[in-house]
């Protein structure tokens, strides 16, 4: 586990000098995949196939594959990679363009040969991810693009065969489930196919940035925060039952964490408790924050803290961002606070407005809130220069996550259909 988790960070590492590389997205999601983590793997093939995609497509593709010249030295490499990474938590205001251009010389397209390598295994990562984490709309979609290619290129697609068998198999129960018809032999209609998958809930291995929640110091940091936004409450670590089977002991919590009896298995978390008695109706808890999101494109809603903007003809009228056409903030307040604590990163940049708004389909509004709340978290910690997950407003925050079992994989691969391919 030690050698694979090792291959991880060295393969990130590379990533941060080399983000176009195809080579090096395909290696980190078989690593994924190897640590039982399908649905990062699946990300990593994915961004591996859209840049092997710019190499027969290039007109297409905003970003082209690309991979460093092998006559740079490993260990200057290395280096590079080292001092990347180290600084990738502490950057804001970076131009892309600006950093392609300063190592042009340093970087060579990806060629049609090494497309070729490359695609099989690409998409059959992609589409054995997918369906490992149960997202069996988009493995349907990308098995059934890259059967069509192998077959054109005269290669062997026995791996994804037998992975549409599968789909297929979970599209059959699934009609049989909602009571539908048969279809016809070999027709899948997918709309049935359930998009939504699940993956695990653990702390990964490479994780630096995990606080001691539990910790009295951060029960009293978090405590002086409480004082100015909810004056009659206070922060304490409770000993909740664990719900997964954490290793975690009564005995080994804080003896002031108040749960189960001694000896149970427990999770340590923190709640927030009334000092004193709090009359019914009264507000308990007032406070501000910048990372907040709408799905509603073009709303009179202030773009830091989504209140109403006030009407133009108010004393103190809404602000508008000098370098955006349609950014506005309810007071100066608001747009001094957000040009320093996130906007900075995406002011000027067009397009971004419009991406996760106005949704259609009620299905898909509220990941869209969740990608937009994200998109802030980011935006917010490259604007600031610190890592996001040390961000004052989401560190802290307790997901319900276990550590990684190094003795088991809990995503073993999808077990092919053997039967003989349509």
């Amino acid at each position: 586990m030690d050698s694979v988790i090792h291959s991880h960070t060295k393969t990130t590492n590379r990533l941060y000098t080399e983000p176009h590389n195809p080579h090096l997205h395909l290696a980190r999601g078989l690593i994924h995949e190897q640590l039982g983590f399908p649905d990062l793997a699946s990300a990593d093939a994915y961004r591996a196939l859209s840049l092997l995609e710019s190499v027969v497509d290039p007109e297409e593709c905003e970003f082209h594959a690309r991979r460093r010249a092998e006559a740079i030295h490993e260990a200057e490499l290395a280096s590079k990679a080292a001092e990347a990474a180290a600084a990738a938590g502490n950057r804001h205001d970076t131009d892309d363009e600006d950093e392609d251009e300063d190592d042009e010389g340093t970087f060579v397209p990806i060629t049609k040969p090494e497309y070729d390598d490359l695609i099989g295994t690409v998409y059959e990562l992609l589409v054995r991810s997918l369906v490992s984490c149960a997202c069996f709309r988009d493995a349907f979609d990308f098995c059934a693009r890259g059967m069509g290619l192998f077959r054109e290129a005269g290669m062997d697609c026995s791996v994804l065969q037998g992975l549409m068998g599968v789909i297929k198999r979970h599209y059959t129960e699934r009609r049989a489930k909602l009571g539908r018809e048969d279809s016809k032999e070999g027709d899948v209609d997918p709309r049935l196919l359930s998009a939504m998958g699940s993956a695990r809930r653990v702390l990964y291995p490479w994780n630096m940035h995990e606080p001691d929640r539990k910790a009295p110091e951060t029960v009293r940091l978090l405590n002086e925060r409480v004082g100015t936004v909810a004056p009659k409450c206070e922060v304490k670590a409770v000993a909740l039952p664990s719900l997964h089977g954490s290793h975690d002991k009564i005995a080994n919590a804080d003896t002031n964490a108040a749960g189960p009896e001694s000896g149970d298995e427990v999770s340590i978390q923190l709640g927030l408790f009334a000092k004193e008695d709090i009359p019914p109706g009264e507000i308990l808890l007032r406070e501000s924050s910048l990372l907040t999101a709408t799905n509603r494109l073009h709303d009179d809603l202030c773009d830091a803290c989504n209140t109403l903007l006030p009407e133009l003809s108010a004393e103190n009228p809404p602000v508008a961002c000098e370098n955006c056409d349609d950014t506005i903030f309810c007071s100066r307040k608001c747009h001094d606070q957000a040009q320093d604590l996130y906007h900075g990163a995406i002011c000027g940049r067009e397009g971004l407005a419009s991406i996760g708004r106005d949704i259609q389909d009620p299905r898909d509004k509220a990941d869209c809130l969740y990608l937009l709340l994200l998109g802030r978290a980011m935006a917010m910690a490259a604007t600031q220069g610190v890592h996001p997950l040390d961000l004052p407003e989401v560190k802290y925050i307790w997901g319900d996550f276990h550590d990684l079992d190094s003795n088991t994989n809990n995503n073993d691969p999808p077990t092919p259909d053997q039967s003989p391919p349509p």
